[in-house]
């Protein structure tokens, strides 16, 4: 059984979801600018392929990345090894302090590592 579900296709990458991770509801719980502005990056992914812009975009550690808009929000995420053009989301949570993004991270690694084991 996988651990994803598939969120939508672009031009360049198709994303996924991690089933544990409740992006969709991260996003849902978002004010409506803020889960707008969220979905327009995630989408300019989709469909330009990886964003070179470190105010949208940027890795954190050992290929775990996260999108991230103004209002604070960030949505972590990894490319799957194996799988050209696929893009999947972990989880996502407001802008953390220093002190716990590494613990946002571990959790992104920990999801990643779930969802390669079961198979995309």
């Amino acid at each position: 059984m996988r651990n994803v579900d598939f969120a939508g296709s672009g031009k360049n990458f198709d994303v996924y979801v991690a089933q544990r991770g409740h992006v969709k509801e991260f996003l849902d719980s978002l004010a409506k600018e803020s889960r707008d502005s969220m979905q327009a990056v995630i989408a300019e992914h989709m469909d330009n392929g990886p964003l070179r812009n470190e105010e949208k975009s940027r890795e954190l550690d050992d290929g775990i990345y996260e999108f991230k808009n103004r209002q604070g929000a960030r949505v972590f995420w990894f490319y799957p090894k194996g799988q050209r053009r696929s893009t999947v989301l972990t989880h996502g949570c407001l802008k953390p302090k220093k002190s716990r993004l590494g613990i946002e991270v571990q959790r992104a690694k920990d999801l990643r590592d779930e969802v390669m084991e079961a198979g995309l």
